[in-house]
């Protein structure tokens, strides 16, 4: 690290200081923390709660937090502060970011004479009495506006200042430094203790708005019926964490993804017809039927009392008996969503039956008609659905292709694939029996991720009859479901 090499009769000033503090500061733990530091934002506690933004009322409170700009600066809100909402037309958007101020830690009672008693002050930390150049207070007041030298310091609350004063409580105070004698510093300059502050910005939008880099989005509040709704943004903008369900998105494999059903649902009765339309049911997320809600100070739990997918099964609830049980861990970093308003909240982790949301928005519930389903973070699913023959195929040049595909909404947890087999007279190389292979690969914006296998599950076959997909791929006789004219006896 840079410094000064300071050495006996070496004259230090202004310049030199700043210098100083620039080789600590700027090219000292700065430099080095930055290397470090991934994304800047939020800091997040154990509980989560830094910068939290609840509704009481109409108002909404925000919980003190810490967060770091771009330059290392720290935003910091050290008391809870509460803003009215009682003028929002449109979309509340709050919004941090770092300021400054000079007054000091705590408050002071201010006497008559000149005494003062501090709560939760630091007197002897920050003020200096006579005869060691003494230094000045001036306090956040309409009736004691000057500036006031401070005569000495008993302790951290009790200190006194020259001077006759309107009595007051519960204010706030700066200090002012010691100049040489004669000397008029500028305002700017006069108050020597700078502190790391927060400012905050409420914008009246529809719409997000745009804000600059070193400013922190953190909730979004509404009116809904009547009631405050607030939509939790610091996942957005959390220090050295970018929000993306981390394992799923590492390898693009969603374990949940299996096929349900294949059904033969056009051609059957056509006597005469050329193919068959055959339909597979495919999902990919867990359904919820029902489920019990738990509002705790620092997280929701969504205890799920009826529910499934073909991976794990039924899950449900007897006689006050669980059955059927869900990994721990499965759902971290997904997604609770409600079909019913399409509306989400990001899942920090379940365990068992019960997931904990840390950033639950309330909104998420209707009163009425609810339909839960837990999805991957993911843009998209498309499916690839490949039959081994009887499909008109490209030609040799372009492969042969016999490939069809599907890409879904991830919000649909089902989804329909449809395509047509041809049956075995139509065409000189066609089959009595095909294989069909289905896969599927994750969408997200500015990832490519291979097709996968499905999961090896049991699923309903052409026939109706059960069977395990086993390498993602099964049979199909197509011979045999070929319609055949019925024969009439005219005699």
């Amino acid at each position: 690290m840079s410094k000064i090499n300071i050495s006996e009769n070496l004259f230090l000033e202004t310049a030199e200081l700043k210098r100083l503090i620039n080789f600590l500061d700027t090219d000292g733990w700065k430099r080095a923390v930055k290397t470090l530091v991934t994304k800047f934002g939020i800091v997040k506690d154990e509980n989560n709660t830094q910068f939290k933004v609840t509704a009481q009322g109409t108002d909404v409170v925000i919980n003190p937090g810490l967060a770091f700009t771009t330059s290392m600066e720290a935003i910091v809100l050290k008391n809870a502060r509460t803003l009215s909402m009682l003028n929002i037309i449109n979309k509340a958007w709050i919004i941090i970011s770092r300021s400054t101020t000079n007054y000091e830690e705590g408050t002071v009672n201010l006497g008559a004479t000149g005494g003062i008693s501090g709560n939760n002050t630091l007197f002897t930390q920050v003020l200096r009495g006579q005869p060691n150049f003494p230094t000045k207070v001036a306090f956040e007041s309409s009736l004691n506006t000057g500036e006031y030298e401070v005569v000495n310091v008993v302790n951290d609350t009790s200190a006194t200042v020259v001077g006759n004063f309107t009595p007051e409580n519960n204010i706030r105070y700066k200090v002012i430094g010691t100049f040489t004698p004669g000397f008029n510093p500028a305002e700017a300059n006069k108050y020597i203790y700078e502190y790391d502050d927060c400012e905050i910005t409420v914008i009246d939008s529809p719409s997000k708005p745009l804000i600059s880099t070193d400013e922190y989005l953190v909730a979004c509040v509404y009116m809904n019926s009547g009631s405050l709704v607030v939509e939790d943004y610091r996942i957005y903008n959390m220090l050295n964490y970018e929000y993306k369900a981390s394992e799923i998105h590492e390898t693009g494999v969603n374990p949940l993804v299996a096929l349900l059903n294949c059904n033969y649902v056009s051609g059957k009765q056509a006597v005469g017809s050329v193919s068959m339309d055959v339909e597979l049911i495919a999902e990919h997320g867990y359904k919820i039927n029902n489920y019990s809600l738990n509002y705790g100070s620092t997280s929701t739990t969504f205890t799920i009392t009826n529910g499934m997918c073909s991976v794990y099964g039924r899950l449900y609830t007897q006689n006050n008996v669980l059955h059927g049980s869900i990994p721990n861990d499965a759902f971290n970093d997904w997604l609770l969503l409600n079909r019913a308003n399409m509306k989400t909240c990001k899942i920090d982790k379940n365990v068992n039956n019960v997931l904990y949301i840390s950033m639950f928005d309330t909104s998420i519930v209707e009163s009425a008609g609810n339909d839960f389903v837990i999805i991957p973070d993911f843009d998209g699913i498309e499916y690839q659905v490949t039959v081994s023959n009887n499909v008109v195929s490209t030609d040799s040049y372009r492969g042969n292709e016999r490939k069809f595909f599907f890409r879904e909404s991830i919000e649909n947890i089902f989804s329909r694939l449809r395509f047509y087999i041809m049956f075995p007279e139509t065409g000189t190389s066609y089959a009595d029996n095909v294989t069909v292979d289905i896969r599927y690969r994750m969408i997200d914006a500015g990832s490519r991720y291979n097709f996968n296998g499905l999961a090896a599950t049991e699923f309903k076959n052409i026939k109706g009859e059960s069977e395990i997909l086993g390498n993602s791929d099964f049979d199909i006789n197509v011979a045999e479901l070929k319609p055949i004219a019925e024969i009439r006896n005219y005699s």
